[in-house]
């Protein structure tokens, strides 16, 4: 049974130098299997988490997802990546998960 019933875009920021230096959103990755999940209750109590604006976004092990990215998910959310939780090497349960918000464009 597929768990990752989701996909993602992942952008990141560049530099550029466009009448002085700036930054940019540059897509990195199309179609990256993931899971988008509502942050959990028990989140909520414990940290400044909002419920319908705080998810947590799963990935397979490998995946190159860093703090700061946005991801443009097939749920029609774009998150802002607060936090990058990393199980690769943990038995049985490897995998990546995130801590996101939602943003606009």
């Amino acid at each position: 049974m597929e768990l990752l019933v989701h996909t993602a875009s992942i952008a990141r920021k560049e530099r550029v130098e466009q009448k002085g230096l700036t930054s940019t959103w540059v897509n990195k990755y199309d179609n990256v299997k993931c899971y988008v999940t509502p942050a959990q209750v028990g989140d909520t109590l414990n940290e400044n988490v909002i419920i319908g604006k705080d998810y947590n976004v799963y990935f397979e092990p490998n995946t190159d997802v860093k703090q700061g990215d946005k991801l443009t998910t097939s749920t029609g959310l774009v998150l802002l990546v607060n936090g990058v939780a990393d199980y690769k090497d943990v038995p049985i349960v490897g995998h990546i998960e995130t801590s996101c918000s939602t943003v606009g464009d």
